[in-house]
This record gives structure tokens, C-alpha cells and sequence, in this order.
């Protein structure tokens, strides 16, 4: 297994790879953000950041990790976009490995941690992000209008279930220091 920064030509398989890290998240009650990793990594390739991806000796990416700094934070701070590993790849230790690879890569940039999200209902990613040395520093907590609007004008409950499970998305905050 080669863990390594991606090129542009491994651009197709990034993209499928967060399709898949997409629907994980939805599974564990997480809203969708494949827009936001995609908008992240294209900032990341732009800039000249690197994000890690795993391949295979026969040359398959099979997991890719995303950590990048955005403007909207310090020069100190990247995002945690997700970390993503085929699942007949998972608990080899490649998202360690993956993720030591981009902390090395942002320490070179003088960025000092990292922030994330990870779906509560998750316990096998969290496990992995505790073990990799990232504490739990709050809670992100949403607000679905759909609610409020369905409150204000009718009866409750009128949403579908899927809108009310989609509405109750718990998630908590990792933050990762560098040592």
C-alpha cells in the first residue's frame, strides 16, 4: 500500500471516493456536504495543498484523506474535510497513516491543528479520530427552518420521516493538535 500526496490525475477516483464518504455520512445521519469537500479540495489543489490518498500496488486508490487550511480560518488551522477508506481496507490502519501523512504536510505549512466533523452515530470513525489524538470539542448543532415553517403554518409533524431523521442529525466536533 502507497500513502501519498494526490496528483491531478487522481481527480475521477477523489471524486467517487467522497460520493462514497457522502453516503456514509448520510447513513449515520449526517447531512450530505459533497459539495463542501469538493469546493475544499479544489481550494487544496488551486493552492497547492496536498491531499493524501491510499492506492494499492495494482495502482487503485482506495482511501483519501482531506485536511486542508481555508481562508475562513487561521494560518494556523485546517479543515478536517473527511477521511474516507474502502471498507475492505478498514481497521488496517490506513486512515492513521493517511492522516500522519497530512499533518506532516500541514506542520511544513507552520499550521499547528485541525478541525473536524464526524457523524455522532459513527462510533468506528470517532474511535479511530480519538485513537489518532483528537479530543471532542463541542457539538455542531443545526437549525431546520422546515421546522419552523412547518410550526408556524400548520400542524406538527407534517414533515416525512426522512426530513424529520434528516433534521436531527446529531455531530460532534474534533480537533486535532500538533505536539
Amino acid at each position: 500500500m502507497i500513502i501519498r500526496a494526490a496528483t491531478e490525475e487522481d481527480w475521477p477516483s477523489l471524486r467517487k471516493m467522497v460520493k462514497f464518504l457522502d453516503a456514509e455520512n448520510v447513513e449515520h445521519r449526517q447531512q450530505s456536504v459533497e459539495r463542501e469537500i469538493i469546493a475544499g479540495m479544489l481550494h487544496a489543489f488551486a493552492t497547492g495543498q496536498e491531499i493524501v490518498v491510499a492506492e494499492t500496488d495494482g495502482g487503485e486508490l482506495v482511501g483519501f484523506c482531506a485536511w486542508v487550511s481555508i481562508p475562513q480560518l487561521s494560518n494556523r488551522d485546517a479543515m478536517g474535510l473527511g477521511t474516507w477508506v474502502s471498507p475492505r481496507f478498514q481497521r488496517s490502519g490506513m486512515g492513521r497513516r493517511m492522516r500522519e501523512l497530512a499533518q506532516r504536510h500541514l506542520e511544513v505549512r507552520g499550521v499547528t491543528s485541525v478541525v473536524g466533523v464526524a457523524a455522532a452515530g459513527n462510533e468506528a470513525g470517532l474511535r479511530s479520530c480519538t485513537n489518532d489524538g483528537f479530543v471532542i470539542t463541542g457539538y455542531v448543532v443545526r437549525k431546520d427552518f422546515r421546522h419552523e415553517a412547518t410550526n408556524a403554518g400548520a400542524q406538527e409533524g407534517q414533515l416525512s420521516d426522512s426530513e424529520r431523521r434528516q433534521s436531527d442529525r446529531p455531530e460532534v466536533l474534533l480537533t486535532h493538535v500538533s505536539s
